[in-house]
């Protein structure tokens, strides 16, 4: 169970991507995909649209959900027809064919809004600490780990200069401005020595969320999501981990 799960009163459990129908955007372009399921899902597992479509029949609007999954495809491609779609890839019919076609930009102006210059004070970075860097692994995309997340505190990738009288294996804190986190040290001389990296995704519940001592912070600039700019510093844990 994830943190989000252990909160939850009730739990339904669903299809991976491997047991179910669906349809598959992707990032950066407006082509989809399709999904057949390629193995049967164990028992009493179903899909979100098989949940949605019991709930719906208890509360009237059955009629509303009775079409199969694959039904519910066709029906959002639209013209498209699936087959196609099953025999390769298909553009999004909800996609323009010409970006911004017109020069038509949903701005109040009607126009293109480019950051032209930048708060030089705004933009200076912090002089002191490590740069927390919570990164994707081969065994866990975001809070799905295979085959399960490991027990214990991270393990925390480490430029020997970076933790000067700290050794490999040593137990640490991860200190930042909302808390910090346990972890095991990681010395690695092909790590930059302004970085610190462990996995993303970790359980706040294990005591492994690099979330849980990182700022929700938007960019200095454009509003956008201001990713890996928290500081840290790393002390030596002296009491020993679980």
């Amino acid at each position: 169970l994830t943190d989000t799960a252990r909160l939850a009163t009730i739990v339904f459990p669903t299809t991976t991507l491997l047991e179910e129908e669906d349809l598959l955007g992707a990032f950066g372009h407006h082509y989809l995909g399709s999904s057949r399921p390629v193995t049967t899902p164990p028992e009493g597992v179903r899909s979100d649209y098989q949940i949605a479509q019991a709930l719906a029949a208890r509360l009237g609007l059955g009629e509303s959900f009775a079409p199969s999954e694959r039904e519910w495809k066709q029906r959002l491609l639209g013209k498209v027809p699936l087959a196609s779609l099953e025999a390769g890839y298909a553009r999004s019919p909800a996609s323009p064919t010409i970006a911004y076609e017109g020069r038509r930009f949903r701005t109040p102006s009607g126009r293109a809004n480019l950051i032209r210059e930048i708060d030089p004070k705004a933009a200076a970075a912090p002089s002191e600490g490590l740069w927390l860097q919570a990164l994707s692994t081969p065994e866990a995309q975001s809070s799905q780990w295979s085959p399960d997340e490991p027990q214990g505190p991270v393990r925390a990738i480490l430029h020997p200069a970076a933790a000067p009288g700290i050794d490999d294996g040593a137990a640490i804190w991860i200190s930042g401005a909302l808390g910090r986190m346990r972890a095991f040290a990681r010395l690695d001389a092909r790590q930059r020595k302004d970085v610190v990296t462990v996995p993303k995704g970790g359980s706040l519940a294990l005591g492994r969320s690099a979330n849980a001592i990182t700022r929700a912070r938007l960019s200095d600039e454009g509003e956008g999501a201001a990713l890996y700019e928290e500081r840290v510093t790393i002390t030596r844990c002296e009491a020993p981990h679980d």
